[in-house]
């Protein structure tokens, strides 16, 4: 089980509120978190390196300094880099929208275990029920397919469409997480606490996770100094045609 003592969620009455509030488009952060959260902000997974230490992560800042890209909420990583263009009318794409930059590239899908356990810590402190918390994977991990009780106890559970993916639900203990020295794999593609103060979403096919919640939450991830995270407005468009600046 992905956290120890979690759950598999199979009664649909437990998401009864959050599944119609998947209002916006798919070139809309609504389409990706429940809409009627205050604030919303935008965290850029690390540009991480094959080799380990000897090569450090840098930040989408640090390759825009040298490729003369702006950051900016929308910013895409194949614009940053100058691997592909994207023709927005058109919907047209030309070139590699994930190349690697000098070695380094974001994960798709995933956000790495460092940057999942700053977001664990601070939401673990932006909720009343760190103990109760909802965690969603994408039905299509291959990990979940395997289905041999590692990750879930061998059953097969129930499915809820969440962002426009199908996925599991197991219901656990944030703060078990808080303070572990291993993240177990795969991070979420989504996770709320039963009280609701926020929600986080890690689509399958982009390079950053999307989190909605208070102001104060929300200031609290902008400012940490080891997140790369923007505001974001509940419009924004994160397809590889969002980046209309660079």
């Amino acid at each position: 089980m992905w956290v120890q003592g979690a759950m598999p969620v199979e009664d649909a009455a437990e998401l009864e509120w959050l599944l119609p509030q998947f209002t916006g488009s798919h070139r809309q952060l609504t389409m990706h978190v429940p809409d009627g959260y205050p604030a919303h902000c935008r965290v850029l997974h690390r540009p991480d390196p094959p080799g380990g230490p000897d090569r450090p992560p840098l930040r989408w800042a640090d390759i825009a300094a040298r490729t003369g890209a702006v950051i900016h909420p929308g910013v895409q990583w194949h614009r940053l880099i100058g691997s592909a263009t994207t023709d927005n009318d058109g919907g047209t794409v030309s070139g590699d929208l994930y190349a690697e930059w000098n070695g380094y590239a974001p994960s798709i899908g995933q956000i790495d275990a460092t940057q999942f356990l700053i977001l664990a810590d601070i939401l673990s402190r932006h909720t009343s029920t760190a103990d109760d918390v909802f965690f969603g994977f994408w039905e299509g991990n291959g990990r979940i397919n395997t289905n041999d009780g590692s990750f879930f106890p061998g059953i097969s559970p129930a499915r809820f469409r969440l962002g426009g993916r199908q996925q599991i639900v197991v219901r656990g203990d944030l703060s078990a997480v808080v303070g572990t020295q291993r993240v177990p794999w795969p991070t979420p593609n989504a996770m709320w606490p039963a009280d609701r103060s926020w929600y986080l979403a890690t689509e399958v096919d982009f390079d950053s996770t999307i989190i909605a919640g208070d102001e104060s939450l929300i200031a609290e991830l902008l400012a940490h100094p080891e997140l790369e995270a923007l505001r974001a407005s509940v419009d924004l468009d994160l397809t590889c045609f969002g980046d209309t600046i660079n």
